[in-house]
């Protein structure tokens, strides 16, 4: 009867085993695959972020004058001021509207 009861518990126990070795293999390959798409995702992101510091950069060179006044050369400071006077007296016209 133990022999019976022993052998029995053995044959369950490998099959508990191997059942846990199939869900094991299947989480494996889950998270494998999610993974993989995270790192595709990234990889996108990265891309995406790259283009962006480009397009910045491209920006920065054809709108000079969104740049701190400090990197502006002579050319340009002397180019801005009469804008920065045009924008002035406007702002104030808008005071003077306002009030």
């Amino acid at each position: 009867m133990h022999r019976y009861f022993g052998q029995n518990r053995e044959a369950t126990t490998s099959s508990t085993f191997v059942r846990m070795e199939e869900l094991h293999k299947v989480k494996i390959e889950h998270l494998t695959v999610e993974l993989t798409n995270l790192l595709a995702q990234l990889e996108s992101k990265k891309k995406v972020g790259e283009q962006l510091k480009m397009t910045w950069k491209e920006n920065q060179e054809k709108n000079w004058w969104t740049a701190p006044i400090e990197n502006l050369g002579l050319e340009e400071l002397e180019h801005l001021k009469p804008i920065m006077s045009m924008l002035k007296d406007k702002v104030d016209q808008r005071l003077i509207a306002l009030a």
